[in-house]
């Protein structure tokens, strides 16, 4: 999507274009561009006993990992539970009276977890080879009522009331600022609607002093100067004004940092490990790549911002 345009990228017979992750930022870009008119989307692991599609054709369920009708939504309504989390923790939120987990209503965003038989675990779930603690990490029990058994997927998911599924977030990759838990694929997704960004990583680091982490969005620009000039001010005032019309405001990123690439795993991911330990501290940053959100606007962030936000005379 970020190679030009060419008169090629119609000359095909593809009527499908098949496959997990794609991405809801550029859904109907990319099948406006290659002129493919059939998304099929799923979502599943090896080591699921539920599996989610969307064949989508229309603009009702762009993004979407799954669409259940009344149908599906009566079977999965057994099988399939979104539930509350503790984002910092990790874990799943329980009653402290019951014991047993909290299940989300329709539209609010929790772990997806998934009903297997408590009497045969093993039929339904593996695990991982030679290694227990890591199969039974992924293990609920007395999730609902007592001994029943639920797999973890370890997934963000909004499951709406019309039966249209959305992927928020993998869980560790969601972080907390201010007591407000933030997607970073929304961020991400929001941000890289604008035309001058190729892509986007957000992630959320620690700052002294400060509740939760501060958001950061790597962003690689095109079409524009990828230095401190005119170009990149432009991109920065045009990405908060975005920012602030389609996203509450404890989302908007504290931080934007200008990188030239992104590294990638061998499957399209975006690796954020180094990213994170880099934070926006000079001393692992290049000079003049890091701006910071001061009041509606987007600033150049140096050594004595960071010194001030660190002794904490300023804040975020």
């Amino acid at each position: 999507m970020n190679t030009p345009t060419s008169s090629s990228d119609t000359d095909h017979n593809v009527r499908m274009a098949f496959g997990n992750g794609l991405r809801g930022d550029i859904w109907d870009k990319f099948r406006t561009r290659f002129n493919i008119s059939t998304i099929g989307e799923f979502y599943g692991a090896t080591e699921m006993p539920v599996a989610l599609w969307n064949y989508n054709t229309g603009s009702r369920a762009v993004g979407a990992i799954g669409v259940n009708g009344a149908l599906l939504n009566l079977v999965h309504g057994s099988t399939v539970a979104i539930v509350a989390i503790d984002i910092e923790t990790e874990s799943i939120l329980r009653d402290p009276v019951t014991g047993f987990c909290t299940k989300l209503p329709r539209g609010t965003p929790g772990e997806m977890i998934c009903k297997i038989d408590e009497n045969d675990i093993g039929y339904a779930y593996q695990g991982y080879l030679n290694n227990e603690k890591a199969s039974n990490s992924k293990l609920l029990r007395g999730v609902f009522v007592k001994n029943d058994a639920w797999l973890r997927t370890g997934d963000i998911i909004r499951w709406d009331a019309d039966g249209l599924v959305f992927f928020q977030d993998r869980i560790g990759e969601t972080y907390r600022f201010k007591s407000e838990n933030v997607s970073t694929t929304e961020v991400s997704n929001t941000i890289n609607i604008l035309p001058f960004i190729a892509d986007s990583c957000v992630y959320g680091i620690p700052i002294p002093k400060l509740d939760g982490n501060a958001g950061v969005a790597a962003v690689v620009l095109k079409n524009l100067e990828t230095g401190s000039g005119v170009g990149v001010e432009q991109a920065m005032t045009e990405i908060h004004a975005h920012l602030s019309k389609s996203l509450p405001k404890f989302a908007i990123p504290s931080f934007i940092r200008v990188v030239q690439a992104l590294e990638y795993t061998g499957n399209n991911k975006i690796m954020k490990g180094g990213l994170r330990k880099a934070g926006v501290s000079s001393d692992l940053v290049d000079d003049g790549t890091v701006w910071w959100l001061r009041g509606d606007k987007y600033e150049k962030f140096g050594n004595t911002d960071w010194d001030s936000l660190t002794m904490g005379r300023a804040k975020l």
